[in-house]
């Protein structure tokens, strides 16, 4: 299940606080069932706060000076580079390791 709830927060901010239960919710029920939930949001929505504590892994995307990187914050497990390589005719990603 993939979720990108800084959209929903967008959309329905009246309704924060059920937003926030939902997803306190349905991490539970993904979590008692043995799957995979991603969640998404960006910096500065309300519900970034609540993914913080509910998620065991962490990701983070971004880019410094035209370079785009990936890493783990919790756990800290890889920082790398990402780039595209397209010597096959088509773009594959490579991730480069930083640390």
């Amino acid at each position: 299940m993939l979720v990108d709830y800084s959209f929903i927060e967008l959309g329905y901010r009246d309704n924060i606080n059920a937003i926030l239960k939902a997803m306190i919710e349905n991490a539970r029920i993904i979590r008692h069932n043995k799957d995979l939930m991603i969640m998404t949001s960006r910096p500065g929505f309300q519900t970034l706060g609540v993914m913080k504590s509910a998620c065991d892994i962490h990701f983070r995307i971004f880019d410094h000076n035209g370079c785009t990187f990936i890493s783990t914050e919790k756990p800290k497990l890889f920082y790398s580079n990402i780039q595209t390589d397209s010597s096959l005719g088509y773009p594959q990603l490579q991730f480069t390791d930083v640390y």
